[in-house]
């Protein structure tokens, strides 16, 4: 399971790749009048689960999307400590990452790809959430490290 969502991850993110905000005109950071931040400092993204999408990135900070799909640069993935035999973190983990693709896309205005990681994004929280009521969040008694960003209910 961990390789799927490793792979699916990949395949979603080998359309986001980042350029420095230096290499940007100024013009491309303007966006309905007001100047366009890149970082974490707000939540963009509307649509389908965005209440999901800013309650994970909200509670995970130091993260910044690309500036533009097809250059290299600064983008920043959200880092998530996860624990090493809690199964329940890494689709936590996988869920944080899909919201940060829903927030980049959101703010490159491709709309579509925002909604599929979006849904994405609420796929890997059900799984999660499921973890919570069967037991089956952790191996060997560990601790989850994710239960502060997305606890079980």
């Amino acid at each position: 399971m961990r390789f799927k969502t490793i792979l699916l991850l990949s395949i979603l993110f080998s359309g986001l790749s980042a350029c420095t905000k230096e290499a940007e005109d100024d013009t491309n950071h303007i966006k309905n009048g007001t100047n366009q931040k890149y970082d974490d400092s707000y939540i963009s993204y509307k649509g389908s689960y965005q209440t999901q999408v800013s309650l994970l990135l909200t509670k995970v900070k130091g993260w910044s999307t690309p500036t533009c799909l097809t250059c290299n640069g600064s983008a920043k993935l959200p880092e998530v400590s996860i624990g090493t035999n809690c199964i329940r973190d890494t689709y936590v983990s996988a869920a944080i990452q899909y919201a940060w693709a829903a927030e980049s896309y959101y703010r490159l205005n491709e709309i579509s790809k925002a909604t599929t990681a979006a849904n994405t994004m609420m796929e890997q929280l059900n799984v999660a959430k499921s973890l919570c009521s069967s037991g089956g969040i952790g191996i060997g008694g560990s601790t989850c490290k994710t239960f502060t960003i997305y606890p079980c209910p």
